[in-house]
């Protein structure tokens, strides 16, 4: 799943390779060529980050911003998404991953996959719709980089609503 996704990118960035070449083609060349120029030297700063961190795993940080960049940090928690989308999780023994469109979207409280499903609530109705318009990843992420968070969302309005009082038109007229 994650090499297609690669693949999609760097399609989407007007790359002239045809299928087999991509699918021939050493991820880290891959990875090189689905983002821009500088995206590999951030990769490698964060690598070093990663490495005098003694390896730690579980951590997210997100590659468009240098590591020592102020108010830009990796933690555990999904970094905020902006309208890029290049963030990349650190596993055990210097593994690493970008984060798929769909990945983007579960952190935004949509259920995009179907880990995220449980009994009765199934793939959030968007998902399929997103699917059959064959909306890029790129797009994908770019919304939902400009979207709120669900959970954020539904908090604020579960507040509002219930400090909402009724007005009796009729007691005010009088």
């Amino acid at each position: 799943m994650l090499r297609s996704e690669y693949q999609k990118l760097v399609a989407a960035r007007g790359r002239e390779l045809s299928v087999a070449e991509l699918q021939a083609m050493p991820e880290e060349d891959l990875f090189q060529m689905m983002g821009p120029p500088g995206l590999g030297q951030r990769k490698r700063e964060w690598d070093v980050f990663h490495a005098e961190r003694s390896g730690a795993c579980g951590y997210m940080c997100d590659l468009d911003h240098h590591p020592e960049t102020k108010g830009v940090g990796a933690g555990m928690l999904f970094p905020v998404q902006l309208t890029h989308g290049t963030i990349c999780t650190y596993g055990e023994a210097g593994t690493w991953r970008i984060a798929t469109a769909k990945e983007h979207m579960c952190a935004n409280g949509f259920r995009a996959l179907p880990a995220t499903t449980t009994k009765g609530v199934g793939i959030c109705p968007l998902v399929p719709v997103l699917d059959s318009m064959n909306v890029s990843s790129q797009s994908i992420k770019f919304m939902s980089g400009n979207g709120m968070n669900l959970v954020t969302q539904t908090a604020w309005m579960a507040y509002v609503l219930s400090n909402i009082a009724r007005i009796d038109r009729e007691h005010d007229a009088s």
